[in-house]
């Protein structure tokens, strides 16, 4: 079993997951996943690892099920039954490159970690994300640490630019010589941006996160 160390409501139907681990750290990479069952009867759920260090993992989810609900009800001190990984291909560590990060609903939490390696490698970053609505926009400030440019979409237009993302990306791509977009979020967001680009010629890497039988291949 392992120990909750935190869990909260960051916006509605979005949640920051802390979970005790102190061998995790050791060879998590940007892009990487975790598996996590709340209960010996629970789905194996894959959430993508935000942060880390030595004594604990972060990931954040959205509560859209029964699973995903009995993770949004853990409390500070509660275990889960399972937590595996790190899993899955780490995103490569481009250098020099223009780069645009797309996120959306959870997928906003999890371009936290590739935006900060991107940075690192001395990349040219600049983040989008999206939200039905300004109160699901969430961590701008965390996502402005790494972005040379962050950009806010909203469909209702209650906060920065009203519409979809793809209607702003084809603009900007247009504008500026965009080397890989970035995308991390629910499959209609990925599809939608995958269809954008393609035409364009711009490469494009998605997260993908569906539920595997054990995450292993």
């Amino acid at each position: 079993m392992y120990k909750v160390v935190k869990r909260e409501q960051i916006v509605p139907n979005i949640h920051l997951l802390v979970i005790k681990s102190e061998i995790i750290h050791k060879n998590a990479r940007a892009g990487e996943f975790v598996v996590v069952r709340a209960d010996e009867k629970g789905e194996r759920i894959p959430l993508n690892l935000i942060d880390w260090d030595k004594e604990s993992v972060s990931m954040v989810f959205m509560e859209v099920g029964t699973s995903t609900s009995k993770l949004a009800a853990l409390k500070e001190g509660d275990e889960v039954a399972t937590l595996a990984g790190p899993l899955g291909k780490p995103t490569d560590a481009l250098r020099e490159k223009r780069i645009v990060c797309v996120g959306g609903c959870y997928g906003i939490g999890a371009l936290l970690p590739v935006v900060r390696m991107f940075k690192k490698n001395k990349n040219c970053i600049t983040t989008i994300i999206e939200a039905r609505s300004a109160s699901l926009l969430y961590w701008q400030n965390k996502l402005a640490n790494y972005s040379d440019e962050l950009y806010e979409i909203t469909r209702d237009g209650t906060k920065g630019f009203k519409g979809h993302v793809n209607d702003f990306l084809v603009d900007y791509i247009k504008k500026n010589n965009v080397d890989l977009v970035y995308v991390q979020g629910c499959t209609y967001l990925t599809y939608l941006t995958s269809e954008t680009t393609r035409p364009l010629g711009v490469k494009t890497i998605v997260g993908l996160n569906p539920i595997m039988v054990d995450a292993t291949g």
